[in-house]
Parts: structure tokens; C-alpha cells; sequence
């Protein structure tokens, strides 16, 4: 895979091969570690206050596309999704024992029947499957499909937003981070002409740029306390949380 038919010089080759990925990956890492505090926090007070759910899905997301760049070695795809894969693995195992029953349902069917399907996609893709073109575009398909049940979390959310008119579960600063790191791996993507990193990035970027069209066109609800005397802290922490737990290659 080369970016050759994407750009004729030097400069804009390293750019789109090099300084896109390796800042992709530096704001994908930590986007999958936003909500480390929190769920900690979790485990410290055995108290859950938001969906642990897309931690679930985000598991088996990671691991396909962390497989994926196994597949045809690219580090770029392979390291922060591996990271990823790891520390979704954490969020569920702290967060599953104080889910409700049915968010435990689904968590059970995303990260143990989803991990399952894919590591039988894998088996075939990596062992009986000899061509290596073949294998990549089955394992592509299926990294993709995990992409957008992940990314029906946020989308759900904006539903949401538009129809309260109001975006206070919305973080600027993550869905901005978002933003960037999605049209870096797009930018990538179209450089190695690879269509599952390209086309998965820019329904990430365009979750993103409507996440922060909703900020700008239903501000944020000011929530007081009880005694009237500012803002409630609680709710600030939530509001966070929830766009955490909503983030995402």
C-alpha cells in the first residue's frame, strides 16, 4: 500500500504516512484513556452512575482492528488499538458487577459473543486462508461493523440532544479530540489506500463534527445544586463521563 496515486512529493508523502498516523495514535491512546479516573473512581465508591455498555462494545471494536493491523502489519493500526483492547478489558471487568442485569446482558453478548465471532474470523483469516488479501478484507468488513455498533453510542446521544435541546452530556474538549484524530487516521487511510481505516474515520469525524455542532446550537443547560448556591458538581462529573464512555478508530 502506498500513497503514490495521493501525493507526488516527499513531504506529503511523510505526512500522510508518518505525522497523520503517529498523531492519530498519540490522540486515539488518549481518548482510550479518558475514562481511566472514572472507573476507578467506580471501583473506589462501588457506585455506577452512567451506561457502562460502549466499554463492552468499544472491547471487541479494538480487538478487531488491533487484529486487523496484525493482519497487514501496520503498526499504526496495531499499537493504539491494542492499548485500547487492554484497557476497555479493565473498564468492563471493573464496571460489570455494578451494571444492572440487562446492561449486563448486553455486555456479556458485545465482549464475550463479539470477542468470539472474532476470534473465529481470525482463525480463518490467519491459518486456512492463504490469501492474505482475502483475509484482510473479511477481517476489514468485520473491524467495521464493530466500528459502527461502537459509534451508535454517540450517535444515539446527539438524538438525544437535539430532541432536550440541550448538549450538557456533550465534552467539548473530547469531541474535538475526536475530531482531529478521526481526520488524521482518514488522512492515512486515503494515503495507503485502505478503504475499512478511511471509511471508519470519517463516520468517526462526522459523529464528532455533529457532536460539536449540537454544543454550538444547544448550549449547554446550567444545572444549580439544591441550596441554589452554582453549578452542581455531580452533574459536571456526569456530563464528562457520559461523553467518555461515548469517545472513538
Amino acid at each position: 500500500m502506498s500513497s503514490s496515486g495521493t501525493c507526488g512529493s516527499e513531504t506529503c508523502r511523510v505526512f500522510l504516512e508518518l505525522v497523520f498516523p503517529i498523531i492519530g495514535t498519540i490522540l486515539l491512546t488518549a481518548v482510550e484513556f479518558a475514562p481511566l479516573p472514572v472507573v476507578i473512581e467506580v471501583e473506589k465508591t462501588k457506585k455506577l452512575r452512567f451506561n457502562p455498555l460502549p466499554y463492552a462494545t468499544n472491547l471487541a471494536n479494538c480487538l478487531a482492528w488491533s487484529l486487523y493491523g496484525l493482519l497487514i502489519k501496520d503498526y499504526f493500526v496495531y499499537a493504539p488499538n491494542l492499548t485500547g483492547t487492554f484497557l476497555c478489558l479493565y473498564y468492563v471487568m471493573a464496571t460489570y458487577g455494578f451494571a444492572t442485569d440487562n446492561q449486563q446482558l448486553w455486555m456479556k453478548i458485545f465482549a464475550v459473543g463479539g470477542t468470539a465471532l472474532l476470534w473465529l474470523v481470525s482463525y480463518i483469516c490467519f491459518i486456512p486462508l492463504k490469501d492474505i488479501s482475502a483475509g484482510s478484507t473479511t477481517l476489514g468488513l468485520l473491524a467495521t461493523l464493530y466500528f459502527c455498533a461502537f459509534v451508535a453510542s454517540p450517535l444515539s446521544n446527539i438524538l438525544h440532544v437535539i430532541r432536550t435541546r440541550d448538549s450538557s452530556s456533550i465534552h467539548f474538549g473530547l469531541s474535538a479530540t475526536i475530531v482531529v484524530s478521526s481526520i488524521c487516521w482518514v488522512c492515512y487511510g486515503a494515503a495507503i489506500q485502505d478503504m475499512f481505516i478511511t471509511v471508519s474515520n470519517a463516520i468517526g469525524s462526522l459523529s464528532g463534527i455533529l457532536q460539536l455542532f449540537c454544543l454550538w446550537a444547544y448550549p449547554t443547560k446550567v444545572v444549580k445544586d439544591e441550596k441554589g448556591g452554582g453549578d452542581a458538581e455531580e452533574h459536571a462529573v456526569d456530563v464528562v463521563v457520559e461523553q467518555e464512555d461515548e469517545s472513538k478508530l
